[in-house]
């Protein structure tokens, strides 16, 4: 699971490693195994958390967007990251940071 704050680039190179993808408007899930929520499965993973964060969490409207081909067909276009040439990456700024104090 990843929380999202970018929607192109993130879910392009996810997808290009992952089989199994579910892009939702907020975070994406990845496997190379199917993704099945098995029988109970919803029910044991919300026990813990009371009634209160429960309806915090649902008032997040979690909608889902598309698939692995969606994703590949919709945003097929954007580049990939890699460790030797992040587009979108934390690293990036501090590079920048870097380079600037330099002058």
């Amino acid at each position: 699971m990843l929380w999202l704050d970018e929607f192109h680039v993130i879910p392009k190179t996810v997808a290009s490693v992952f089989e199994h993808v579910r892009l939702y408007n907020f975070f994406l899930l990845a496997s190379n195994d199917p993704l099945v929520v098995p029988e109970g499965g919803g029910k044991l993973a919300l026990a813990p958390y009371s009634q209160d964060e429960l309806a915090k969490t649902y008032a997040l409207e979690t909608k889902f967007v598309g698939d692995r081909d969606y994703i590949l067909d919709k945003l097929g276009h954007y580049p990939v990251n890699t460790d030797l040439k992040p587009v979108c990456e934390y690293s990036i700024g501090l590079h920048l940071i870097e380079a600037l104090s330099k002058r």
